[in-house]
């Protein structure tokens, strides 16, 4: 491509500019024994030769509970900006807990983070976001062979590009940087004889011991990562299913394979619940901050029995629920208290799986005072009685052997102390185990007036290990689902309402099968439908279009420019080209939903969907004008 004149001298006086300010920090670095009296200037000069609002550097180190953590120890900020070592929140920040398991990865291996924030991982986003980052450069800090911390830079007006000499800059700096901090012992002379060596130390025997156990959270973090995009991408396959199956359902030519169409619709309306379980699950293995709300826990298990549903049938166990219905809530997050489920569901499976028949686990939860109790029990071998003071300690197990760490039980512990609860455990050798879970109920008060028993509490045996009774009572041979294939507590689903007029619709997918989907529904239903494969084809529909459409249906997560992008746009440069904009996804929490459709001023569907739940809102829409 020709450039003009304008353009070449622009290049050229932008590369002298970082030659520049690479030379002055370089200068600065290279030679002083008292790196951190450096730093100051190094910052502003670095932020100022690449037009950065913020410039900083962090440094690495180890939390109370051993993990990695890291924290500002220099920086520099354009005025009217909030530093960041003024804000708790990114003092001290835990890598893996925070989310930030992308950049540890990156930068152990050299690499630098860099991009646009609305291209980054969910769990990413919403902390810089807070700090009003558009756009991050961040290069790793090697001393003394490891990872030592990281020198960044923050654009906080434009979602820039950095180009590859400010990324070359970054990386010079950084690595004479890195060498200044290496250099922390230096000589002490008189005259020309060496005297002693000014410098720190420190023991790093217990690092190395802990050093596994950071990978392996790191690894962990990683496969929550994975999995929240794993249950992501299903979602927009199974919606597709869901819908055409719906449409295929309501040919009358077609009434002879309605059972047929009806398993469909059911079996893949169950493949969606278990992927959305995977969904609130991954969001706490990738470092999702914790958002107590009111909580069922009662559906809280039973999307971990969904969870573990294979695992157990295939091993032969039996299970037992009896779950009390008329439980009241708790104030919990739930991707935490099913992270603990999960974890005792594990043990116990593992704790039967060596009896040669008869496997047998049992969830049982009750209201109990100011209480709501889950029970989980099971009859393997039970966990002898010198070993249960132990159980809850970090790092401790009964199972090295197979690879455990230990953490499992430590975490549940601080996981349910954290929401004002308790658990204890109640073993015999050769008699099984019980895990009691206790955790505070919003109404603190018996349903019948009275102090219920507690499950297991006297008369808690029964004679001859019969079954559990009572009318709430669910028995499988797998962790089978106790509850209706439709949804409950879903008003759209049995919700009718009157025709609504024809609209003029815009359908923005880079799924084909769900554009396919919405496009024959919808002009099924009388309606003009247009459609986009991305946000750049959409911002050309709308410019083409003879009038403005009624609605604009868009999924968030596309490539390129993504949803979140598309809105924006739509809303600074084309506001008239929509009465109603519409967010479609399955990826997002609560809270991320509310935040973008309260900026976007948008409605929300979440995928995967089910068409009368299209229609319903599209009917909302126009009814509120």
């Amino acid at each position: 491509m020709d450039h003009s004149p304008g353009e070449l001298r622009s290049s050229l006086n932008r590369t002298e500019q970082l030659l520049a300010t690479v030379g002055s920090c370089t200068r600065r670095l290279a030679w002083t024994d008292h790196w951190s009296s450096q730093a100051p200037e190094v910052l502003e000069r670095l932020a100022q030769g690449t037009g950065a609002h913020r410039a900083y550097i962090y440094r690495n180190d180890r939390g109370p509970n051993d993990e990695l953590v890291s924290s500002p120890v220099f920086e520099w900020t354009a005025d009217g900006l909030r530093p960041h070592r003024r804000s708790r929140r990114m003092d001290r920040i835990p890598v893996v807990g925070a989310g930030f398991v992308r950049w540890a990865t990156l930068m152990e291996a050299g690499k630098v983070v860099e991009g646009p924030v609305h291209r980054f991982p969910e769990s990413e986003r919403r902390m810089l976001r807070r700090r009003s980052i558009r756009s991050v450069l961040a290069a790793p800090l090697a001393a003394g062979g490891s990872w030592w911390g990281f020198l960044g830079l923050d654009d906080c007006r434009t979602e820039r590009a950095w180009s590859a000499g400010e990324k070359d800059a970054l990386l010079s700096v950084a690595a004479v940087l890195g060498a200044a901090i290496g250099r922390e012992a230096r000589a002490l002379r008189d005259g020309d004889r060496v005297i002693g060596v000014h410098g720190t130390s420190r023991d790093i025997t217990d690092d190395r011991r802990r050093d596994e156990h950071v990978r392996r959270t790191q690894r962990l973090a990683s496969l929550g990562s994975l999995t929240s995009s794993v249950a992501h991408e299903l979602n927009n396959p199974l919606t597709a299913i869901v819908g055409m199956a719906e449409l295929l359902r309501d040919e009358p030519s077609l009434s002879a394979h309605h059972s047929v169409l009806d398993t469909l619709v059911r079996e893949a309306r169950r493949s969606s619940r278990i992927a959305a379980d995977l969904r609130d699950l991954a969001r706490k293995s990738h470092g999702e901050e914790a958002a107590p709300r009111e909580l069922d826990l009662n559906e809280t298990i039973r999307q971990a029995l969904r969870l573990r549903h294979y695992a157990v049938q295939t091993n032969n166990i039996r299970l037992v629920s009896n779950l009390q219905e008329d439980l009241p809530a708790i104030q919990a997050d739930q991707g935490l208290i099913m992270q603990v489920i999960l974890n005792l569901l594990v043990n116990a499976q593992q704790a039967v799986e060596g009896l040669p028949m008869g496997r047998r686990i049992e969830v049982r939860s009750q209201w109990a005072g100011a209480a709501v109790v889950l029970e989980i029990r099971d009859n393997g071998p039970g966990i002898p009685l010198e070993q249960q003071d132990r159980l809850f300690d970090p790092f401790w197990t009964t199972r090295n052997a197979n690879g455990s760490v230990g953490t499992g039980l430590s975490l549940c512990q601080r996981i349910v102390s954290e929401h004002g609860g308790s658990i204890q455990v109640e073993s015999s050798a050769g008699e099984g185990t019980r895990f009691i879970l206790r955790l505070p109920a919003l109404t603190p008060r018996s349903p019948n007036g009275s102090e219920p028993r507690i499950a297991g509490e006297a008369p808690s045996e029964r004679a001859g290990g019969s079954e559990p009774e009572g009318p709430h009572e669910s028995v499988s041979d797998s962790a089978g689902e106790p509850h209706p294939e439709v949804e409950p507590g879903d008003p759209v689903i049995q919700t009718r309402h009157g025709p609504t007029p024809p609209l003029r619709l815009l359908v923005v997918d880079d799924e084909p099968g769900i554009r396919q989907l919405l496009q024959m529904h919808l002009s099924r239903e009388g309606h003009l439908v247009v459609t986009a494969a991305n946000g750049e084809e959409a911002l050309r529909r709308i410019r083409q279009a003879p009038a403005p459409f009624d609605v604009i249906l868009s999924d968030l997560r596309m490539p390129g420019m993504d949803g979140e992008e598309l809105l924006r746009r739509i809303l600074w440069n084309h506001p008239d080209a929509a009465r109603h904009l519409v967010v479609m996804t399955g990826e997002v929490t609560a809270q991320e939903a509310e935040r973008i459709t309260s900026e976007a001023r948008a409605a929300f569907l979440r995928k995967p969907f089910e068409l009368n739940r299209v229609d319903l809102l599209l009917h909302r829409l126009v009814a509120r004008g």
